[in-house]
């Protein structure tokens, strides 16, 4: 058995309070990510950070906020809210073996593509990232299929690339079942 524990550092309508003051400092910048490290929506609605950082991107001319959505389908929070189109929401998405085998305990790689349109429906501006791209056995036809579900079921304004590539191949091994690699990619 391991413990867990999580430590949230910042009291978000303190933190809004000083927007103003953080987003004069960089008059130019127009973009405000809302961390792009972890997956912040598993603490919403509970948490509520998300509603506050909402609400103050959306009365504030030309600046946005993107919220890194993660791995998670986990949107249900932020469809009421009032963004004025001032927010972009952005998944890591990976297809279907990635997803389902070497991420479990994330939202499958079709229920993070729903997600996404709910929220285009619901007017935010959505985004993707195939991240980590990782070539397993039959990486093509499965990329194919993701892509065909991203076009069907919602309209992304972007869809970026992440190769993974971050680790030396022998922590790799340790974290990964190269089994289920593409032999090419292996070799390689």
């Amino acid at each position: 058995a391991f413990a867990i524990m999580i430590r949230m550092l910042v009291n978000m309508e303190e933190y809004v309070e000083h927007l103003d003051e953080i987003c004069g400092r960089k008059p130019f910048q127009r973009l405000y990510k809302w961390d792009n490290a972890t997956d912040v929506s598993c603490f919403e609605p509970e948490y509520d950070a998300t509603r506050p950082l909402v609400d103050y991107f959306a009365r504030t001319p030309e600046k946005y906020l993107e919220i890194y959505v993660g791995k998670s389908d986990n949107v249900d929070h932020l469809l009421g809210l009032d963004h004025r189109g001032k927010t972009i929401l952005q998944w890591s998405l990976s297809p279907r073996t990635q997803s389902l085998v070497i991420e479990p305990e994330t939202a499958p790689w079709d229920r993070r593509v729903e997600a996404a349109g709910r929220c285009g429906e619901a007017g935010y501006i959505t985004r993707f990232r195939f991240s980590p791209i990782i070539p397993v056995k039959g990486w093509r036809e499965e990329y194919a299929e993701l892509i065909e579900l991203i076009f069907a079921r919602s309209n992304p304004d972007v869809i970026s690339l992440c190769a993974f590539g971050w680790m030396d191949v022998e922590d790799t091994r340790r974290c990964l079942d190269f089994s289920l690699l593409d032999p090419e990619f292996l070799a390689a």
